[in-house]
């Protein structure tokens, strides 16, 4: 895996990190596990919005890490906004600790079960930056860490075997503007018949309309809306210009300008120049609260390295190429990670990502196990049909190879069911189709002939009418 730069993972990592919500009403949960590609840092939450969020910036959901209770000793979170990392603890002397050395406390995370149930061990990467701590329910992995140079640092907490499980909807919040731009938009997962309160946000250039929150009972999908009003004021606009200069301020690519508004951040990225290498941060940010100017200095590079190809090949268990590979020229002495790909069909073996130092050209190979096949399915049609010709209803369903179907017949107001309620398929091995038959119904129409004074005068022999069709009486003298 290719190393990235610092500034991209702070981003990542400062975009999540309000979305933490401490103080819900506290209930066992699902505790989402999350892993960085960039940064190699796993995390941990309970709160599905931000799980959402993080895969949504491109980190990777591996699912249930484990169950927290609903009470217990508390879990410190805690996030390094120097290096993009989080840490949990115990231990409220290591969370002092860290809050003095420039770590941001970040709340109670969760809490561990007193009565020991499940262990989560601990183990550290004393060569990471980011992502130096791990932690498990799954003991294998904890020795297979250990096995590759971690450390272990004994049990960290505890979580709880797996209850009954709790019936959760959705719900939705929108923050919608008079111009019809949503604003903001977020999802909650929130326990059966529970109540949900959610509170309207502030949003530059626009004004609440209505109360500032809402409350719901929810006993299914929600959605709550809170609407705004597009504020009139005209929006003031400065310019930023980004330069690109060597160490003696001289010009060495053309500069760039944007309009940007007042109040607002402006994030300007170092170009790549050749034959040039960048001074300091590749990018920077400045408020716009006037015109600004951002400059990146280079320095020009000395006589060219020598560099070497590194080729990246992706092999079924036979050594067939079942992936075209990459490569990459790096320069001699330099150390190449490659990540392994996901490929549709097949499994890796072995580890995820390799890495060689560079001192001639080579070959990285990842080697894949072809999957099983499919499951195959086939389609059941159900069709219900009168004796008018009309389909009273239709309906399909997708049933595995070698399965046996059974269908019912349902009910059709002036239809009547020819032949059993039920058919059923004993084996089902192609696309087939179930028809159900209904006999259309007829009533009997009497007219009958009366005077004023109440006399029947005349009745008519009754008539056989079919459901849903007209019958004409004509009157006689």
């Amino acid at each position: 895996m290719k190393k990235v730069k610092l500034f991209v993972f702070l981003v990542l990592s400062l975009c999540f990190s309000v979305l933490v919500v401490f103080g819900e009403e506290a209930h066992a949960a699902d505790m989402y596990r999350l892993y960085n590609p960039n940064s190699g840092e796993h995390f941990y939450t309970a709160t599905a919005s931000e799980k959402n969020h993080l895969v949504k910036v491109g980190w990777k959901y591996e699912g249930i890490g484990w169950i927290a209770p609903s009470s217990g000793n508390a879990v410190y979170r805690l996030y390094n906004p120097n290096a993009g990392d989080h840490h949990y603890t115990m231990n409220a002397g290591e969370k002092n600790n860290l809050v003095k050395v420039g770590w941001k406390y970040e709340g109670i995370g969760w809490y561990s079960d007193i009565k020991k149930a499940v262990p989560l061990y601990r183990a550290y990467n004393p060569n990471a930056k980011a992502g130096s701590h791990n932690y498990t329910v799954n003991y294998a992995e904890q020795k297979n860490l250990l096995r590759v140079g971690w450390r272990d640092e004994g049990i960290a907490w505890y979580g709880i075997n797996k209850s009954a499980p709790v019936t959760k909807y959705s719900v939705t919040v929108k923050h919608v503007g008079s111009d019809g731009k949503e604003l903001k938009k977020s999802t909650a997962s929130v326990e059966k018949g529970k109540s949900y309160t959610a509170k309207a946000e502030s949003f530059s250039g626009y004004t609440l309309k209505g109360s500032s929150s809402q409350t719901v009972t929810v006993n299914g999908n929600k959605t709550i809306t809170f609407n705004y009003t597009k504020n009139a004021a005209p929006v003031t606009k400065y310019t930023v210009t980004v330069k690109y200069v060597d160490s003696s301020g001289k010009e060495i690519e053309k500069a760039v300008t944007a309009s940007v508004e007042k109040g607002k951040t402006y994030k300007a990225t170092a170009k790549s120049i050749s034959g040039y290498t960048l001074k300091g941060n590749d990018s920077q940010t400045v408020t716009v609260d006037g015109n600004k100017t951002i400059t990146f200095t280079y320095t020009k590079n000395a006589a060219p390295v020598t560099k070497y190809t590194v080729t990246v090949k992706y092999v079924d268990s036979s050594g067939k190429e079942i992936e075209k590979g990459v490569t990459a020229s790096v320069e001699k002495g330099k150390t190449y990670k490659a990540t392994a790909k996901s490929i549709s069909g097949y499994t890796l073996k072995g580890n995820d990502s390799q890495t060689v130092t560079v001192d001639g050209n080579k070959t990285i190979t990842f080697t894949y196990t072809k999957n099983a096949a499919p499951v195959t399915k086939y389609t059941v049609t159900i069709k219900h049909v009168g004796s008018d010709g009309k389909e009273l209803k239709k309906a399909t369903v997708n049933v595995e190879k070698g399965k046996p179907y059974t269908a019912k017949a349902e009910t059709f107001t002036g239809y009547t069911l020819n032949g059993n309620n039920a058919q059923t398929i004993s084996a089902v091995n192609a696309d087939q189709t179930l028809t159900f038959n209904y006999n259309l119904n007829k009533y009997n129409v009497t007219v009958v002939h009366k005077g004023s004074n109440g006399k029947t005068l005349e009745t008519e022999k009754a008539v056989s009418v079919e459901y849903g069709k007209e019958h004409t009486a004509k009157s006689k003298t």
